[in-house]
């Protein structure tokens, strides 16, 4: 338990990064600029944007590692990345 708890809170603090870099170096902006409809929303709530970055490190962690249960951990993380960023 405790370990999938460290795991949360590590897939959190990696997408909080990850979308501060991203912030830092005009992405997201730029993506917000040249898209509209419901992509434009989703770039626009940071609720959505850590879902999808938490989403996509865990993918890769589960095509490397072959733990497919780490999927389940963007559902969690999400509103930690969204209070972190």
């Amino acid at each position: 338990m405790i370990n999938a708890a460290v795991f949360v809170v590590g897939v959190a603090l990696l997408s909080a990064f990850v979308l501060s870099v991203f912030n830092k170096w005009g992405w997201i902006e730029w993506a917000q600029v040249h898209t509209d409809g419901l992509i434009y929303e989703m770039l626009t709530c940071r609720f959505c944007l850590s879902f999808w970055t938490a989403i996509l490190i865990c993918l890769i962690y589960a095509i490397f590692t072959g733990v497919w249960i780490a999927m389940l951990a963007p559902v969690f993380s999400c509103n930690l990345t969204k209070w972190i960023w």
